[in-house]
């Protein structure tokens, strides 16, 4: 039952990615909370328009999900030489190895980092569209709180996301091909 449950959570092991410039953190954690908080003092002044557009976004997510595991796939057959060197910075992730079957920390390279980033991304939609499916069917203070918990994954999918896009079209963009 416990590895049944490392299975299903894999998507999730994205938020043990470290690496040493704090830039996943303030991606991860910072930015949204920073961009929710600003989307919630105007949800307060407009809640009726705001929360509808909120809630249509659903239909996005779960489109967006197909798509993040089209990347996904993509990612993993993506031959490119340099995906499989350990990333710089000192970048690391907790997973189990082949060998041992206890969670350790490990360094991670560009094709793990991605494939972990992809995964939880289409994962973190599916099930945020599922929920937003859910909400409008409770009360107004539940509505309101998970309107801004709603708000902070959203944001956080979408800047997970251009960091993804960025780091393919960009770092990768520069890295020598395999021969």
């Amino acid at each position: 039952m416990k590895n049944l449950f490392y299975k299903l959570l894999a998507p999730w092991r994205y938020y043990t990615i470290r690496e040493s410039s704090k830039t996943l953190f303030w991606l991860n954690w910072g930015l949204p909370a920073l961009v929710t908080i600003a989307t919630s003092a105007v949800y307060f002044f407009y809640p009726e328009v705001i929360r509808e557009h909120i809630f249509q976004s659903k239909d996005v997510l779960g489109f967006l999900s197909g798509f993040f595991i089209t990347a996904l796939s993509a990612v993993a057959v993506f031959d490119r030489k340099g995906m499989d060197e350990a990333m710089p910075g000192n970048v690391t992730a907790v997973f189990r190895s082949d060998i041992d079957t206890k969670a350790q920390r490990y360094s991670i390279s560009r094709r793990r980092f991605l494939c972990m980033q992809f995964s939880f991304l289409a994962a973190q939609s599916f099930i945020l569209a599922f929920l937003a499916s859910l909400c409008p069917k409770f009360n107004k203070i539940f509505i309101i709180i998970s309107t801004i918990v709603y708000l902070f994954f959203f944001f956080q999918i979408t800047l997970i996301a251009l960091h993804g896009l960025y780091y393919l079209g960009e770092k990768l963009l520069n890295a020598p091909k395999a021969k």
